[in-house]
């Protein structure tokens, strides 16, 4: 049953073995969205798992686009969140009700202030968010592109076009 696997596997193991299909997708093929899975890894489910998906996808592999839970994966709204999940699927009224109850009594990543500025099941707390997404967006990508790859300041490029073109 994937909602209940636990996969042990040596950090070693997951470098060399397990993670490097999906490094060579990230780095090469650059999607635009990512899905976390279902199963645990080492005790931890991998959709709540900062080490993942801040760590490895984001900071060793350079990965700048969106990550999603899978439907019903993982068990805690606020720790898939805080990990680095910007869309929980389905996107539940408890699932809701967590981020929001969460909100009020523990920081919170960037990446769920974004979310719930964007999200209309959260309008009643937009007010207090002061920020431009698409312009963050856009500096984001002209951040990485002195130190990204010819091909990777081409879809940087590309995408701060598409940000300002859209604002």
């Amino acid at each position: 049953n994937r909602t209940v696997i636990n996969v042990k596997a040596s950090q070693r193991a997951l470098r060399e073995i397990y993670l490097r299909p999906f490094e060579i997708l990230v780095t090469e093929a650059q999607p635009w969205t990512i899905m976390s899975s279902y199963n645990k890894l080492n005790g931890t489910y991998t959709s709540e798992s900062a080490e993942l998906l801040q760590g490895v996808l984001r900071k060793d592999w350079g990965y700048d686009g969106l990550v999603m839970t899978d439907w019903f994966g993982g068990r805690d709204a606020v720790a898939q969140m805080n990990a680095g999940n910007e869309l929980l699927m389905p996107g539940n009224p408890n699932q809701r009700k967590a981020i929001a109850d969460a909100l009020a009594s523990v920081p919170v990543r960037h990446a769920l202030l974004r979310i719930l500025h964007e999200t209309r099941g959260f309008a009643h707390a937009r007010a207090s968010f002061a920020f431009n997404v698409r312009g963050r967006r856009t500096c984001r990508s002209r951040r990485r592109e002195s130190s990204a790859p010819s091909l990777r300041r081409d879809v940087c490029a590309r995408r701060a076009r598409a940000c300002s073109r859209s604002a």
